[in-house]
C-alpha cells in the first residue's frame, strides 16, 4: 500500500530516481518532540529530540511534507528533492504554530513549474482565499495579466494577456474547458475559495493543455484531495451583494481509499451603483449627463458540484466521476458603450454536466495517462419583447405598440447546447533527463434552438432550428529534455489543429441556406531554460494557431451573424524571461519581453443592425513586463509590477489604410499594481493573526477607438483635439488609479476569519471594456469559517 501510495505522489515528477534523506525540523524549541511527526508519502515518523527524521526512499522531485503536532497540521508545503545534489534538507515551523507561517529553505512550492521553459505566472489562491475579493481582482494584480470587465458582478468579461485578448486566451478548469462549469463558474463570480492556484501561461502552452490558444492561457487548478476539510465562507457587500461559498471533502480514514466531495456557491447582486449617463433635457431637449444608479442588473448565479472517487487501486491511480449543475440569470442593463439603457430584457442558463477522470501509472511508473471525460447539456434563452423604452432614470419614456424589442428587433430565443470534451495526456519517461508528453483534446457542440422574432431560411423557417455542429480536434507532442546537471532544460513541440463546422448562413435580407466546411493547420513549438543559481532564464518560440470558435462561425442568434468562412488565426510568439530569487527567499524580481506577430485576427464588424466575425488585418505587439516582490522581514510583504504593450495594427487596405500602424483600439497598453501586506501574532490571544493590506490598481489612458499614428497623444502628453474625445478615459485624467484595502483577523480556535475591506477607497470612476464604468467605492464583510 505504501508504495502505491508513494508513486501516486511522485506522478508529477518526471525524473523519478529515489534516494534516502535527511530531513531536519527547525524551530522546535516549543514543541514536545515526543509529539511533532513528519508525514512524506504517506509515510509518518517521530522526529529525534535533535529534531530530525530519516526516510529510506524518496522520489526525486517535487514531494508534499507535512509536519504534526498533537495530531494537528502546523506545517503542509512541498519541497524539491534532488538526489544528485544532496540528501538533507530544512524546513521550519512558526513559533505561532501556523500554516501560513511557515516557510521552506529551499525551493518553495511549485518551483519546479516556474523552471520550465514556459513563461508562467502562479498566483496562489489559498494564501487570499479570506479577502472579499473574487477570482478576476486577484488576477488583475498579477504581471501581464488585465481581465476586462463590462460592469459589475456577473458581466461578460474578457481576459488581456500579452497583448492579446477575448478567445486568443484560453481558460481552463483542471485542462477542461471552462464552458463546461457554465456562466456561475466564471472568474468574475467566483471567490478564491474555491481553487487551489491558478496558473498563467504566457504565450507557449504546455502540451498536456493541447489547447489552441493564440496568445497563452489560464488554468484555474482545483484544490488537492489530502485530508478531510470542510470550508463554508459567507459575504456581504454593498450594491446588495451576497456571496456564499461551500468546500467539503471526507476521506475518513488516513488509509481510506474512498473520498467524496462537494463544492457550491450562490451569489446575488444588484449590482445598483451609480454612473454618468445621458437623458434628454425636457427643456432644451439636449443630451445631459446625469448621475444615476444602475436599474435593470440583476445577477444570480448558483453552482454545484458533487464527486466521488477512489485511489490507489490497482487498475486506478485515481477514478473519479462528478456531476456538476450551473444557474445563471442576467438583466441587460444597456448595450456595449453604455449609450442604451434598457429596462426588461434578461437571459438565463441552466446546465448540466457529468465527468469522468482516469489516472494510472504504468511500466514501473515510467507511464503517466491522464484521461478526463466531460458532456454538458445547456438550455439558454434570451427574452428582449418589450415594447418599452427607457432612460437612465429608470423611467419608461415611451411604449411602441408597433414594435417589440428594446435591444434590436425582438427575440424570445431558446437555445439548447449538447457538448462533449474528451483530453487524453501521456508522459512517457525515456530515462531521468528525457521524457516524451502526448496530449489530444476533443470537443463537439450541436446547438438547435427557436426564436419567432429571429432569421428565416428561403421556405420561412426558423434557422435556429436547423442544427449547428461544431467539431474540434487538437494533437500536440513533445520532448522535454534535461542537460548539464539538469541545469539547462529544453522542451520541443508540435500540434496539429482540426475543425468542421456545419449548419446554415445568411445574407443581409435575413435569408439562410445550408453550408459546412473544414479546415486542417499546424504549428510547433520549442524552449530552453537555463538554471544557474538563483537565476533562471527562458527564451521560447511558438507559431501559434487559434481555430475559430463555435460563437464566431454560428453567432449568438441574437445580435451576432454566423460566417462559416472564417480562417484561423495564426502568430508567430516568442518570450524571454530572466528572473532572480534571492538565497534567503526574500527577493524576487522578473522581466519578460514578447514579441507577437498575428495574421488574420478575427475582429466583430458592424453589419447593421447585426455584427459579424471576420478576418479582418494583422497585429504586430512588443511588450515588456516587469515585477519586484520583497520581504524585508517576517511579517510584511511588498512589491509591484507595470506590463507595457505597444500593439499596432497592420497590413490594412482600402479607406482603413488611414489606420495602418495605429494603436489597436480598446486594449489598455499601460498598467501595473501595487501591495503591501503586514501581519501581527498573538494580538488578543495566543495563535490569532491579524492581517492588513493594500492593493493599488493602475491603468493608463487608452483609446476607445483607433486614431492615425500621426495624430495620437504621446504616451504622457496632452491629449489632442483629435483624440480627446477617443480616449478612455475623456475627463483629462492621464489614467485610473483603483485603491483597495483590508483587514482580516484570524482566529485560532475556533478557525475563523474575519474580513473587511474597501473597494475603490478613492470613489473614482473607472472604466473598462467598452467605456463600460465599473463600481463606485464598494463596502465588504467576508467570514471564512473552517470546521475541520
Amino acid at each position: 500500500m505504501k508504495r502505491i501510495f508513494f508513486l501516486i505522489s511522485a506522478f508529477s515528477s518526471l525524473a523519478l530516481a529515489a534516494c534516502p534523506i535527511t530531513l531536519v525540523v527547525k524551530n522546535i524549541k516549543n514543541y514536545n518532540h515526543d509529539e511533532v511527526y513528519v508525514v512524506i508519502n504517506g509515510e509518518k515518523k517521530k522526529i529525534s529530540k535533535q529534531g530530525t527524521v530519516d526516510f529510506a526512499e524518496v522520489s526525486d522531485g517535487l514531494v508534499k511534507v507535512s509536519v504534526l503536532y498533537q495530531n494537528k497540521s502546523v506545517y503542509n508545503d512541498t519541497i524539491h528533492i534532488n538526489c544528485q545534489a544532496h540528501q538533507k534538507y530544512e524546513i521550519e515551523i512558526s513559533n505561532a504554530n501556523r500554516i501560513d507561517e511557515v516557510y521552506i529553505r529551499g525551493k518553495k512550492k511549485l518551483e519546479k513549474l516556474k523552471e520550465t521553459p514556459l513563461s508562467v505566472k502562479i498566483v496562489d489562491m489559498q494564501a487570499v482565499k479570506s479577502q472579499a475579493n473574487n477570482i478576476g481582482e486577484i488576477l488583475n494584480m498579477a504581471t501581464g495579466v488585465k481581465l476586462r470587465t463590462e460592469g459589475g458582478v456577473g458581466s461578460a468579461f474578457q481576459v488581456n494577456l500579452g497583448g492579446l485578448q477575448g478567445k486568443a486566451v484560453r481558460i481552463f478548469r483542471d485542462g477542461v474547458p471552462i464552458e463546461f462549469y457554465g456562466h456561475s463558474f466564471n472568474p468574475n463570480v467566483l471567490s478564491p475559495n474555491m481553487l487551489d492556484r491558478v496558473d498563467v501561461y504566457k504565450g507557449v502552452m504546455p502540451i498536456s493543455l493541447a489547447s489552441d490558444a493564440l496568445g497563452g492561457g489560464i488554468n484555474f487548478i482545483s484544490k488537492p484531495i489530502q485530508k478531510d476539510n470542510l470550508e463554508i465562507s459567507n459575504e456581504i457587500a454593498s450594491f446588495s451583494t451576497y456571496k456564499s461559498h461551500l468546500n467539503a471533502v471526507f476521506i475518513g480514514k488516513k488509509d481510506s481509499l474512498f473520498y467524496i466531495g462537494t463544492q457550491a456557491s450562490y451569489v446575488f447582486s444588484k449590482n445598483n451603483y451609480k454612473i454618468l449617463g445621458e437623458v434628454i433635457d425636457t427643456e432644451t431637449a439636449n443630451l445631459k449627463k446625469v448621475e444615476a444608479k444602475r436599474f435593470h442588473d440583476d445577477t444570480e448565479a448558483s453552482y454545484m458540484e458533487v464527486y466521488t472517487g477512489v485511489r490507489n487501486k490497482s487498475w486506478a491511480n485515481d477514478f473519479r466521476v462528478g456531476l456538476i449543475y450551473s444557474h445563471f440569470y442576467k438583466e441587460i442593463q444597456n448595450d456595449l458603450e453604455m449609450r442604451k439603457p434598457y429596462g426588461e430584457a434578461f437571459a438565463k442558463e441552466n446546465n448540466v454536466t457529468g465527468y469522468l477522470q482516469y489516472k494510472k501509472m504504468f511500466f514501473d511508473s515510467r507511464l503517466k495517462v491522464d484521461l478526463m471525460t466531460a458532456f454538458a447539456r445547456y438550455n439558454n434563452s434570451f427574452v428582449d419583447i418589450s415594447r418599452r423604452r427607457y432612460n437612465w432614470l429608470g423611467e419608461y419614456t415611451f411604449s411602441n405598440e408597433n414594435s417589440v424589442g428594446e435591444i434590436n428587433k425582438g427575440n424570445d430565443l431558446k437555445m439548447n447546447y449538447n457538448m462533449f470534451h474528451t483530453r487524453l495526456n501521456a508522459a512517457f519517461r525515456i530515462n531521468n533527463n528525457h521524457s516524451l508528453e502526448f496530449g489530444n483534446m476533443y470537443f463537439y457542440q450541436r446547438r438547435k434552438g427557436s426564436d419567432p422574432y429571429g432569421a428565416v431560411n428561403v421556405y420561412g423557417d426558423d434557422v435556429l432550428k436547423t442544427p449547428a455542429v461544431y467539431n474540434k480536434n487538437i494533437a500536440a507532442l513533445g520532448l522535454v529534455s534535461h542537460w548539464l546537471d539538469r541545469k539547462v532544460e529544453t522542451v520541443l513541440g508540435v500540434k496539429n489543429y482540426f475543425f468542421s463546422s456545419k449548419g446554415y448562413t445568411t445574407d443581409k435580407y435575413n435569408f439562410a441556406w445550408d453550408s459546412d466546411r473544414s479546415k486542417n493547420a499546424s504549428g510547433y513549438m520549442a524552449g530552453i531554460s537555463y538554471k544557474p543559481k538563483n537565476f533562471i532564464l527562458k527564451l521560447s518560440y511558438e507559431k501559434a494557431v487559434r481555430l475559430p470558435d463555435e460563437t464566431e462561425i454560428f453567432g449568438d442568434g441574437i445580435l451576432i451573424k454566423e460566417n462559416l468562412d472564417l480562417e484561423p488565426e495564426k502568430s508567430d510568439n516568442v518570450n524571454v524571461v530572466l528572473d532572480y530569487t534571492s538565497s534567503n527567499y526574500k527577493l524576487n524580481t522578473s522581466l519578460n519581453l514578447f514579441y507577437r506577430n498575428v495574421k488574420n485576427t478575427i475582429f466583430m464588424i458592424p453589419d447593421n443592425p447585426y455584427g459579424r466575425y471576420q478576418n479582418y488585418y494583422d497585429n504586430r505587439i512588443l511588450g515588456l513586463e516587469y515585477e519586484i516582490n520583497y520581504q524585508p522581514i517576517k511579517n510584511l510583504q511588498t512589491g509591484f509590477n507595470f506590463t507595457y504593450q505597444d500593439i499596432r495594427l497592420k497590413n490594412l487596405s482600402g479607406s482603413e489604410k488611414i489606420w495602418e500602424d495605429a494603436r489597436q483600439p480598446n486594449i489598455p497598453y499601460l498598467f501595473g499594481n501595487h501591495y503591501l501586506r503586514v501581519n501581527f501574532s498573538d494580538i488578543l490571544k495566543m495563535k490569532d493573526k491579524v492581517e492588513l493590506y493594500y492593493n493599488i490598481n493602475y491603468v493608463h489612458r487608452f483609446l476607445l477607438y483607433p486614431v492615425p499614428k500621426n495624430l495620437e497623444p504621446g504616451l504622457f502628453s496632452k491629449a489632442t483635439i483629435a483624440s480627446s474625445d477617443l480616449l478612455i478615459p475623456n475627463d483629462g485624467r492621464l489614467g485610473m488609479v483603483d485603491v483597495g484595502v483590508g483587514i482580516t483577523y484570524f482566529l485560532a480556535d475556533p478557525k475563523l476569519a474575519i474580513n473587511f475591506s474597501i473597494n475603490n477607497l478613492t470613489n473614482e470612476r473607472l472604466y473598462d471594456n467598452y467605456n463600460a464604468q465599473k463600481p463606485t467605492r464598494s463596502y465588504h464583510l467576508k467570514l471564512t469559517y473552517t470546521i475541520f
